[in-house]
């Protein structure tokens, strides 16, 4: 009874009048107390020394807390969630993102450095100021184009590289076997920029420990709390049953509320260590460098086409960026997620995509929006624009004269994923139709002979 009718959602009046509890609504009959986080102010550095002392002798700042606390509390680190293994089958380079800087250097801006619990909120943040870190600044790695130049800082100097792993999908033989008969071969770079999500409500977590029954719960702007129990089992040691939790209504996610970051597992021990409960809410300037990004590619493809402008094979090197440790998903995105997708809706006999993944001086990259996919797209569709303009052939009329037919499906692509069903000629008729191509190609025409650019 729902397909094809116009449901109305129920959530916009609670919304709309200001009904929404999120995180920094959740009220609680104990005295809250508030945390802020020192951050790195360098993409790569050693921390020659941290001072606390000014920071707490400041009236109404309950605690200090660094990574050697941390590590003194026995405490661990976050954990991958999906690791890929190497071509080679061995292991990845992993290195796990530590919650507090634990080694003596930072490698990304907005890594946290020591927390600050106060009474309140902008007493924490005028506190954190008082804490004073010194730093001997280092040479940083930042543009994944050079992560594996010779040269190039390394961000984990005992790994003695850069890569964290590579892999492999595809038929190479079949690709060079369809690359050496065509008549035309379109190659370009490709780099896919880092973004981040802005979502109305930036990260926030509240951590209550109740020493008398030693349970811990978390309210966490999070899109998975099942999956953020799970992660405190490692990093705290906290037996499931244990800990809850909570998520009350999220102000947008888009992926990037999926992971362990620094903040929750901290604010719950700081609850147990002042021994109320500590919130955070991070403010727009530290969650825009602190959360995790995602994209950040740099490719090298290769289309090869015959005569008459069908295609007739694909080949991509690819740098992913890991940023400066390993995030939950990030292994698969760029290596299991990444090229399901490079046959996009087009018939290619051939694919074969190598792809090393790197670390940089970066803040961590994961999934958002799409994961890893749209990086694909992008390369597949820039080759095929290109392409076209090469062989003077319209652009739409190539990707047409290329895709799937529909009854080709199911139709296994050249990396091995199966699509179950399509009807892209349709699709594509329908394109035509409602942009009026046609039209936006007569006026493009017209524009350009005034010396207006007009692209489609």
């Amino acid at each position: 009874m729902y397909v094809g009718q116009s449901i109305r959602r129920r959530e916009d009046v609670r919304f709309l009048t200001g009904g929404g509890q999120y995180v920094d609504d959740v009220s609680l009959p104990e005295n809250i107390a508030h945390a802020t986080y020192v951050r790195s102010p360098h993409p790569h550095a050693r921390i020659v020394s941290i001072s606390t002392e000014r920071a707490l002798a400041i009236p109404g700042v309950l605690a200090v807390l660094t990574g050697q606390d941390w590590l003194d509390a026995g405490y661990g680190e976050a954990e991958g969630v999906w690791p890929v293994n190497d071509m080679s089958g061995e292991a990845a380079k992993t290195v796990n993102r530590p919650f507090l800087a634990v080694d003596g250097y930072v490698r990304y801006v907005g890594e946290c450095v020591a927390m600050v619990v106060a009474e309140t909120r902008h007493l924490a943040l005028d506190a954190a100021e008082a804490v004073e870190v010194g730093y001997e600044a280092l040479p940083a790695n930042t543009v994944t184009a050079k992560a594996l130049d010779a040269g190039t800082p390394l961000v984990h100097p005992d790994l003695g590289s850069n890569l964290v792993l590579q892999t492999t999908h595809g038929d190479e033989a079949a690709t060079d076997a369809a690359f050496a008969k065509a008549a035309h071969i379109t190659e370009c770079e490709v780099p896919t920029n880092r973004v981040t999500a802005a979502p109305i409500e930036p990260r926030s977590y509240m951590g209550q420990y109740d020493a008398k029954s030693d349970y811990y719960t978390l309210w966490s702007a999070t899109q998975a709390p099942h999956l953020e129990r799970r992660h405190l089992t490692v990093s705290m040691k906290i037996p499931e049953h244990k800990c809850r939790v909570i998520a009350p209504d999220v102000g947008g996610g888009f992926g990037m509320k999926l992971y362990h970051y620094p903040e929750e597992p901290t604010v719950l021990w700081a609850s147990k260590v002042v021994g109320r409960p500590v919130r955070w809410t991070g403010t727009r300037t530290e969650v825009q460098a602190s959360d995790t990004h995602a994209r950040d590619h740099y490719t090298v493809g290769k289309m090869a086409f015959d005569a008459d402008g069908m295609i007739l094979g694909m080949k991509f090197e690819t740098l992913a960026a890991f940023g400066a440790y390993e995030s939950q998903f990030q292994a698969s995105i760029a290596n299991a997620y990444h090229y399901c997708l490079l046959s996009c809706g087009y018939d290619i006999p051939a694919i074969f995509t190598h792809v090393k993944s790197v670390y940089s001086h970066t803040t961590p990259v994961d999934a958002y929006r799409g994961a890893g996919r749209p990086e694909a797209v992008y390369q597949v569709e820039r080759l095929i624009e290109n392409g076209a303009q090469e062989l003077g052939i319209d652009a739409l009329d190539l990707r047409e004269k290329n895709l799937i037919a529909t009854d080709k499906f199911p139709y296994q692509t050249a990396t091995g994923i199966t699509y179950d069903i399509a009807d892209l000629p349709v699709l594509y008729a329908n394109i035509r139709k409602a942009s009026d191509y046609q039209g936006l190609r007569e006026e493009q025409k017209r524009l350009r002979a005034e010396g207006t650019l007009m692209g489609i």
